[in-house]
């Protein structure tokens, strides 16, 4: 009788030990929202907790069976769940698949399904175990972050993630766009590798920056895959993780070499204005020195008839020379004169062509051979006078720097 009340008594502990074991595993799976079902796959019945019956809006305590649940699955994702779990019946293998749920109030959850065969005492496997756990707020979770992701993807700017030691972790498409390597390419390079040449201080200086104030912000010269340089407006701030340790660095880079373009060819042409104001000024005033040069060479022979032959020559030499300078800043003048306006007259081509004919020889190497051919009766045209002729020398002087050795620049105007 000991012996047998021992081992009444084991039997006891035993089955209170397991129902304690199976009480903790229903809250454990209560708390966390997961439920467990049976299928049948002979009788197509389903056993399930009472979670389970919640998490597809059931009513508690019925008769089930799998066209129950079928019915509360998505129409979207019913064809795609009826097909692994008849796969999963014919071979016998584990089953595990993500699918939305439509409760009676509209609203959708998600829900992960896994389940395995069992067998009877006969070892036939004729049912399905598994759980099915609500997973709509990680869904929700990862919608949001794909979102977020394809915002980052729709803009123009490149944005880019690293870590301290420079690796690549993220790069978006307008990196892609910017800098020609695709993400793939990039991911796991090293940045200054990647996009700076062999000595980048300026990335040194700024990474230095961003480590020590959290923050930085600058031009960069960078370089794409097909070794073109460009300048970035570059924005980087530093990335801490949840013990506010430094752990990455966020880059967003905007591309201004346009713009930087444009701001050096304002400032050449700002420059060239203050060349063209300044030869105006140096011309007026040769223009004061040469005129009464030009009327003392004039008025000498006048007042001094008894000159000899020598002097009346010199004289000769100085007035040529001197309206020789007279049209050269007569040129000067016509060429840096501020007519921007845009305003029409009525313009001699002819004249304008011979003007550039007088510059060219005065100012072009003597290599350079001169020659025209222009009509005397060429017509006049409606124009704006200092545009064509600066179209006209702009032609003339990539003619003559197209001929460094030497050559003909010939000039013909025709009706």
């Amino acid at each position: 009788m000991g012996f047998l009340h021992f081992i009444f008594q084991r039997r006891k502990t035993s089955e209170l030990a397991l129902k304690q074991s199976e009480e903790q595993l229903r809250l454990v799976l209560q708390a966390n929202y997961i439920g467990t079902w049976d299928w049948n796959t002979l009788t197509n019945e389903i056993n399930c907790s009472s979670n389970c019956e919640q998490l597809f809006d059931l009513n508690i305590g019925t008769g089930k069976t799998l066209k129950t649940f079928i019915n509360r699955v998505h129409p979207q994702d019913r064809k795609s769940l009826t097909k692994a779990l008849h796969r999963a019946k014919k071979s016998h293998q584990k089953f595990q698949q993500e699918y939305r749920v439509v409760w009676q109030d509209g609203s959708i959850h998600w829900i992960q399904a896994i389940g395995n065969f069992g067998t009877d005492l006969y070892r036939h496997p004729n049912h399905m175990l598994g759980i099915v756990i609500d997973i709509t707020e990680h869904k929700l979770a990862e919608q949001q972050i794909y979102e977020q992701a394809s915002l980052l993807d729709v803009t123009t700017n490149a944005i880019l993630l690293q870590k301290l030691d420079g690796i690549i972790t993220y790069w978006n498409q307008g990196a892609e766009r910017l800098y020609g390597w695709t993400a793939e390419e990039a991911i796991g390079k090293n940045i200054i590798e990647l996009l700076f040449k062999e000595h980048a201080p300026e990335a040194e200086a700024a990474l230095n920056n961003v480590l020590s104030i959290g923050k930085w912000q600058g031009e960069l010269h960078k370089m794409t895959k097909n070794t073109q340089d460009v300048i970035v407006d570059s924005h980087w701030t530093l990335v801490q993780d949840a013990k506010n340790q430094p752990k990455y660095i966020l880059s967003i880079d905007i591309d201004i070499t346009a713009t930087k373009q444009l701001e050096l060819l304002l400032l050449r042409t700002q420059r060239l204005d203050n060349i063209g104001l300044l030869a105006g000024g140096i011309a007026h005033d040769l223009n004061n020195i040469l005129t009464p040069i030009l009327a003392i060479s004039q008025l000498l022979p006048l007042t001094l008839p008894s000159l000899n032959q020598r002097n009346q020559e010199m004289l000769n030499i100085l007035e040529t020379s001197t309206k020789r300078g007279r049209d050269l800043v007569k040129q000067i003048l016509s060429f840096a004169r501020d007519n921007d306006n845009g305003e029409r007259l009525i313009v001699q081509v002819r004249h304008l062509l011979l003007d550039i004919e007088q510059i060219s020889l005065s100012t072009f190497p003597k290599s350079i051979e001169f020659k025209k051919d222009i009509a005397d009766n060429l017509w006049t045209v409606n124009a704006n006078a200092t545009q064509l002729h600066q179209v006209f020398m702009n032609l003339a002087i990539n003619a003559r720097d197209a001929m460094p050795s030497g050559g003909t620049l010939s000039v013909t105007a025709s009706n």
